[in-house]
């Protein structure tokens, strides 16, 4: 009656969840939940939240009334940055100045307002009410506990993780990502040809991710300097010995 996948983006196989959605078609109730950490943009928990009735967590301040979703821009560390400022905060800049100082700022009245993020003043607000999405998706941010995780706590995570996108994506609930993440469609298709030269006899290289599917491409260079991809496919972890 009620199925939940946890942890979506990082199934090495998403064709799978079509296979669980099957085993409600008897239920009367077919209640499908899925929760994720977000990895890139539209891609996994990222497209089923923009696919559904979005449920954004709104603060109102309560110094002016502004409603706001509390975002890291807003975060102020005293004697050191506010927002972007703040992307490449280090330790030594932590143990420098007070943490405990750090405060979320409203992007209305610019007074610190931490204390509109209690349960009393928020609220989850529709972003697109006028969507006809049979879903309905909720973004959770640490701002939506702050009991436990303060202000300073969000801010002190910032030097554990060696890129931005990392911190983004597990610390702060975001979707992101950085050139090292991805390939737009228009640089992947550069590299396709359809037309397989006569002679496959020169070198090529095979690229492969690891884990329980490993999806693999072959890559080689015509003589007259076209790549192409004579072969690319995926192979379960008990076969790759043998298929390589």
């Amino acid at each position: 009656d009620y199925l939940v996948k946890d942890e979506v983006d990082f199934m090495t196989d998403h064709t799978v969840l079509t296979s669980f959605a099957s085993r409600l078609l008897h239920s009367p109730y077919k209640f499908d939940a899925e929760f994720s950490t977000p990895t890139i943009p539209d891609f996994g928990i990222s497209k089923s939240f923009k696919e559904s009735k979005r449920h954004l967590h709104m603060a109102k301040c309560v110094h002016c009334g502004w409603w706001f979703q509390p975002q890291f821009d807003m975060i102020v560390f005293p004697g050191v940055g506010k927002g972007q400022e703040l992307k490449e905060l280090t330790k030594y800049q932590i143990i420098q100045n007070d943490i405990s100082s750090a405060y979320l700022e409203c992007p209305h009245c610019g007074v610190p307002t931490d204390e509109s993020l209690q349960h009393e003043h928020r609220e989850f607000v529709i972003e697109n009410p006028n969507d006809n999405f049979v879903e309905i998706g909720y973004h959770i941010q640490p701002f939506s506990v702050p009991n436990i995780q303060p202000v300073p706590n969000i801010l002190t995570e910032r030097p554990n993780y060696a890129r931005w996108v990392d911190y983004s994506n597990n610390v702060l609930g975001e979707d992101d990502a950085d050139a090292s993440d991805s390939f737009t469609r228009e640089e992947v298709e550069t590299f396709f040809d359809s037309t397989i030269p006569q002679s496959d006899d020169r070198t090529g290289f095979l690229g492969t991710d690891v884990g329980l599917t490993f999806h693999y491409m072959v890559v080689k260079e015509s003589s007259d300097g076209v790549v192409y991809i004579p072969d690319f496919g995926t192979i379960p972890l008990q076969r790759i010995e043998k298929e390589l």
